[in-house]
């Protein structure tokens, strides 16, 4: 008998952990292994605490990673550990008879669902569509951090050599794992290469949909995986419910139009300046910023991290069907230092070899070279304003989604504080990447699933209300087996 376990994202947005275990065919596979924003944060945060030296103490021991059971009913030691000598760390994987989870199938990168996946055993296979995978990897690899997540991702101290095998998947190409087929379903979400998953073994079939919205430029893609959930007659449903505690979405073409007249009447008002700070990984509204701003007749300035970003899905555009990169050559690149060694920041190592050393601006030029013309400056969440010093009156956008690591959470009243300091004028300009509380009733009327199971939100119980006409809802308890 199948056993859905919930290790992670009940009662709250994120951290999503889903234990599948199939104890006939011997088969435990785990959906999304995401970071919990809210057990994290009684312990540390960014950038001054991070734990630094052991699972055991600082990951474990605070809760902050979920308990897992494995086949045999007992707690599994899933994770690796670090150990330290003169060379400086290296990981020390988990003995196999201690951990019996051998493939990990991520729904996107946001760090509420991937961020654990460096501490597993080397022996778990990690998941991910294509792009993600990229994305991914690539930001782990240049990270200057030295958490326990970025030093697990390597073998060691020295060799920089990643310690998974991180396999990617293709939209509606059928994975065979033990007893289970997987079908990966691409669905639209604040961060390309976002996916949900369809289950299927002799028991009977599960949809989780991961994160997603209807309201991007990708929604066909979201209504396609519903779709394929009501033709396949799915047992549960296992569905993300961010917006069902209050709902403010807007789509991405209302985000850019509303932008796009802030930009030019702050142009009018003779402003040469617009800031706009966008999550890492959301590329959708990173093009749409950099393509207004050009309609615009303003230049574009992007921050180191954001142009490495963009660089990574450069060499998956082919990946990317319902967006349109921006041409690197055509921006420049903020880079905060004049001179920097090139193996002490691992981001512009990375654009120089690239190709991209061109384009660099340095800090200390910046005003020089760019105070009198109009230009916009997107930023990750890496661009110091107090450094910059950007004029009084200059345009602020702050357009971020879900966070994708947890310093990229932003805090809204810590930068609504520092525009004021600076007499900045803020617009928080938003579109949600989940899907509204409309969108969802409609999805779960198509799929007309048996049983449906909240995570990922704040108000589970309100689905008891809202959705108990159409289907068995089922709130899952935390570590609980529930059976198909």
């Amino acid at each position: 008998m199948p056993l859905l376990t919930f290790c992670g994202g009940v009662g709250e947005i994120g951290g999503n952990l889903i234990s599948l275990r199939i104890k006939e065919e011997r088969s435990h596979v785990l959906f999304d292994a995401g970071l919990s924003f809210s057990a994290y944060r009684r312990f540390f945060d960014f950038p001054t605490r991070l734990p630094q030296d052991s699972v055991r103490l600082e990951l474990v021991d605070t809760a902050i990673l979920p308990e897992i059971t494995g086949l045999d009913d007992r707690r599994l030691t899933y994770y690796a550990e670090l150990a330290w000598g003169k060379g400086g760390y290296e990981a020390v994987e988990p003995p196999d008879s201690e951990t019996d989870i051998e493939d990990v199938f991520v729904t996107h990168v946001h760090s509420d669902h991937s961020k654990l996946c460096s501490l597993f055993g080397s022996r778990s296979v990690i998941h991910m569509g294509e792009l993600a995978r990229d994305l991914f990897v690539r930001n782990a690899s240049l990270s200057n951090r030295l958490d326990l997540f970025s030093k697990l991702f390597f073998h060691d101290a020295k060799s920089g050599k990643a310690r998974h095998r991180y396999q990617p998947f293709a939209d509606g190409e059928k994975i065979a794992v033990g007893g289970l087929e997987i079908l990966p379903l691409a669905v639209d979400h604040s961060t390309p290469s976002s996916f949900g998953f369809i289950l299927t073994c002799s028991e009977g079939a599960v949809a989780y949909t991961g994160d997603l919205r209807f309201h991007g430029p990708a929604g066909k893609l979201s209504r396609e995986f519903v779709q394929e959930a009501r033709s396949r007659e799915v047992d549960i449903l296992v569905t993300e419910g961010t917006n069902m505690g209050e709902a403010r979405p807007q789509g991405e073409a209302d985000v850019g139009k509303f932008a796009s007249s802030l930009i030019e009447k702050s142009n009018r008002a003779g402003n040469c300046l617009t800031l706009v700070k966008a999550s890492p990984s959301d590329i959708d509204r990173i093009s749409s910023m950099v393509s207004l701003a050009k309609e615009l007749g303003n230049d574009v300035i992007l921050t180191k991290g954001v142009a490495s970003t963009i660089c990574t899905a450069s060499s998956s555009s082919g990946r990317l069907r319902f967006v349109k990169l921006p041409d690197l050559k055509e921006c420049r690149i903020l880079i905060p230092k004049d001179k920097i060694a090139p193996s002490a920041d691992r981001q512009v190592k990375f654009l120089e070899q690239e190709g991209l050393s061109d384009l660099f601006l340095k800090l200390s030029d910046y005003h020089t070279e760019c105070a009198f013309k109009p230009h916009v400056i997107i930023s990750r969440g890496d661009l110091n304003l107090f450094r910059l010093k950007p004029l009084p009156r200059s345009l602020y956008i702050f357009s971020t989604s879900e966070p994708a690591t947890e310093e990229e959470e932003f805090n809204l009243e810590r930068e609504i504080n520092t525009a004021q300091l600076l007499g900045l004028l803020f617009y928080h300009v938003h579109a949600s990447g989940h899907a509204s509380p409309l969108d969802l009733l409609e999805m779960i009327r198509q799929i007309k699933p048996k049983k449906l199971i909240p995570i990922h939100t704040e108000v589970p119980n309100a689905f008891v209300k809202i959705f108990s006409e159409h289907s068995d809802v089922v709130i899952p308890q935390k570590g609980k087996a529930i059976e198909f």
